[in-house]
């Protein structure tokens, strides 16, 4: 067919023409849609991709891949809810279809439908229990859905397929430290050591787990480890830093945070975690301003830093400011704890004044 030569030589357009004469001519050659459809799909032609597979699936109705393609297609152009359907039907002519299960599961992630999403990736794990992507995405979820000891499970099993997958133990300690479980979180790292691997991340795990259950010495070890391993990371200084904060000693965490700061200028936790520690104190509160607008200028819709900068104006006796800026915070953190009691305590203090 003359199509296919012009496939073979790239002339994409040329073969599109052809396989629309094909069809014109012959509207019932399935092969020829068929192809065409994909031609335009190659040539990412999306809207006119979907008109060519409802055709073909007028005339296959029991054709589950037909409508997993159409499917992906409309996903592709932005069509979620549609996608969605096309998917589910592709799942009800076929019920061991695991893409179609995965592509649910992405696309009602997507939609925020956690429950949902977590349905189509337990059918698929079901179908395929070697799939390591299915057990990350449903281990995931179950985390997003507070359902700690299922997503624990979950990377369990992935370390069972896999003893040295370090994001694994990283994910399973997680779900553990989440939960308030520091000494099972704790286990599985070390799990993670017995098994040979040394890693600056996981040295930061456990020094972030032991520091957790209040076992500081042990705390303090390995994130000396992690420095050791990596010592011009500026993610370990700023979880240094961190540390040095939690334990009260504030000269060594503002070295450790400027550190990182200057490892990595574009590191927009360090500079909110120093402004914000300034403004706890109560202290350096012009600096803390810079500082968190910083990193505000880097990630613009932060609500955590929205929050620091109203507090560090609240701290400073700017109230009216510091109120404009909780407002905002509290918008993109709704649920927000501290948010929202440094809002209510700007309020407070707009009312005294205007009294």
């Amino acid at each position: 067919m003359l199509a296919l030569a012009y496939t073979a030589l790239n002339s994409l357009d040329l073969a599109q023409k052809e396989y629309e004469d094909v069809v014109r001519i012959n509207p019932n050659d399935i092969t020829a849609l068929g192809s065409l459809a994909d031609l335009l799909v190659v040539q990412e032609k999306m809207t006119d991709a979907v008109g060519i597979y409802e055709k073909l699936i007028e005339k296959e109705k029991g054709s589950s891949l037909l409508y997993f393609n159409l499917g992906v297609i409309y996903s592709r152009l932005g069509k979620l809810d549609q996608a969605i359907a096309t998917l589910k039907k592709a799942t009800e002519l076929d019920p061991g279809y695991l893409e179609a299960y995965i592509g649910l599961g992405v696309l009602l992630e997507t939609k925020k439908d956690i429950h949902g999403a977590i349905s189509n990736f337990e059918k698929a794990v079901s179908i395929d229990p070697l799939n390591i992507k299915v057990y990350y995405s449903l281990g995931n979820l179950y985390y997003r859905a507070k359902r700690y000891d299922d997503a624990a499970r979950q990377y369990e099993l992935l370390i069972k397929l896999d003893p040295k997958d370090l994001e694994a133990y990283m994910q399973w300690s997680g779900a553990y430290i989440k939960d308030k479980k520091h000494k099972e979180a704790i286990a599985v790292l070390d799990r993670a050591l017995s098994e040979g691997i040394k890693d600056t991340s996981l040295y930061l795990a456990l020094g972030y787990a032991y520091s957790e259950d209040l076992r500081e010495a042990d705390a303090l070890k390995y994130y000396r480890m992690a420095l050791d391993m990596s010592p011009d990371s500026a993610l370990v200084r700023f979880h240094m830093g961190a540390y040095y904060d939690k334990i009260r000693e504030r000269p060594l965490a503002e070295s450790e945070l400027r550190a990182a700061i200057r490892l990595d200028p574009k590191f927009s936790d360090a500079y909110n975690y120093l402004g914000y520690m300034y403004a706890e104190e109560g202290s350096n509160l012009d600096e803390a301003v810079t500082l968190v607008k910083k990193a505000i200028e880097l990630e613009p819709d932060n609500g955590a830093y929205i929050d620091s900068l109203g507090w560090a104006y609240f701290q400073g006796g700017k109230f009216s400011e510091a109120f404009i800026e909780l407002e905002k915070a509290v918008k993109l953190e709704p649920d927000d704890a501290t948010i929202k009691e440094h809002l209510k305590r700007a309020k407070e203090k707009l009312k005294k004044k205007s009294k």
